[in-house]
């Protein structure tokens, strides 16, 4: 019978996903909707705001990943940061990097969280690339055993060089596109503002780039806060550990795996 359910599980996942709209590739013109500008905008201003904010807690270092958090005012779920470092790195290196994590399509062959994604609009340069603002949409899997149910996410996302030399992709929430994809039938869950990925030098003398993953999720429906706070930071190392082979592979640079590299300086 445990055969059966598994196969019909799969089967509806199928069905679901292919409701989803086909990956699209071409470009909805050269500049974002002015909406869409000012609510990445503010997105980006937070995420500036928070990544050198002296508010972050540690909770633990494990595999030379680094995992923080901090409160949200009047929110009992926690804001998540996960920071990882490579030697051997380049800007080259560093934006292949970036584009692991933060283009979907590329994400979804290496992330177990991810189950389908596609692209909604695309403005500027292609999807996640340097230059780009677009629309994603994605469904993540069950997590911590199944007491999580797969959610559906509609984001709207920048990725660009920032004016400190490090680059970015940052991505929040946009309702406005909910009526191209099937969120009735899924749980519909939400990246606040703040939330997203970079990477920037640290060192330039020996080549080593750190890459810093932030964000704050609203998983929709009712859960326990320490189920979403669990299932959250686990996610975020996940990705973090989970890219590595990916870009040592493919580029050269090295992850720095040493806990000792996040000891406080004597």
């Amino acid at each position: 019978h445990a055969g059966v359910t598994m196969a019909r599980v799969l089967a509806v996942s199928r069905m679901l996903a292919a409701q989803l709209p086909p990956m699209k590739t071409g470009v909805d013109g050269p500049t974002p909707p002015a909406d869409m500008s000012a609510t990445l905008s503010a997105a980006c201003a937070a995420y500036q705001s928070l990544v050198d904010s002296p508010e972050w807690e540690h909770e633990y270092t494990r595999g030379g990943i680094r995992v923080t958090s901090m409160a949200i005012p009047g929110c009992a779920s926690r804001r998540y940061r996960v920071d990882m470092e490579y030697d051997n790195c380049t800007k080259e290196r560093a934006e292949t990097l970036l584009m692991e994590v933060s283009r979907y399509e590329r994400r979804v062959q290496w992330d177990q969280g991810i189950a389908e994604q596609t692209v909604l609009r695309s403005y500027g340069a292609g999807p996640g690339d340097l230059g780009s603002t677009s629309v994603l949409a994605y469904t993540s899997r069950a997590a911590i055993g199944g007491l999580i149910k797969p959610r559906i996410f509609v984001d709207c996302r920048r990725t660009y060089e920032a004016e400190d030399g490090s680059l970015r992709s940052v991505a929040v929430d946009w309702a406005a596109d909910d009526d191209r994809v099937p969120v009735a039938s899924y749980t519909r869950g939400r990246n606040m503002a703040g939330g997203g990925c970079m990477v920037r030098p640290v060192d330039a003398a020996t080549g080593r780039w750190r890459v810093t993953i932030m964000g704050a999720v609203d998983l929709g429906g009712w859960l326990p806060p320490k189920l979403v706070n669990q299932s959250v930071r686990d996610a975020f190392w996940d990705i973090l550990d989970g890219v590595t082979h990916r870009v040592e592979k493919a580029t050269g640079a090295r992850a720095v795996r040493s806990d000792e590299a996040w000891a406080p300086k004597a």
